[in-house]
């Protein structure tokens, strides 16, 4: 089973990690499972799966991204001004 409810538990990386499921019982009981490295039992301090809930992965990033066509389609720079009829 995970690691039930100790103040430490809280200060664990797998709070804000996107590679776990946290689940919370009526008894305050917290159980932790990695999706790489199975049920926690301790309080991460650190751990090279981790991937940070609260910023977009570089698929999310991707598919917001703006595709810029490199072909120039004329000159670049600014157009000179129109002669104005005075």
């Amino acid at each position: 089973m995970g690691y039930s409810g100790h103040d430490l538990m809280n200060e664990s990386l797998c709070f804000s990690c996107g590679e776990c499921n946290i689940v919370q019982m009526r008894n305050n009981r917290k159980v932790i499972k990695c999706f790489e490295f199975g049920l926690v039992n301790e309080p991460v301090e650190s751990c090279t799966m981790y991937r940070n809930k609260t910023q977009p992965t570089q698929y999310e990033l991707e598919k917001i991204a703006w595709m810029i066509d490199p072909k120039p389609k004329g000159k670049a720079g600014f157009k000179p001004p129109e002669p104005t009829d005075a």
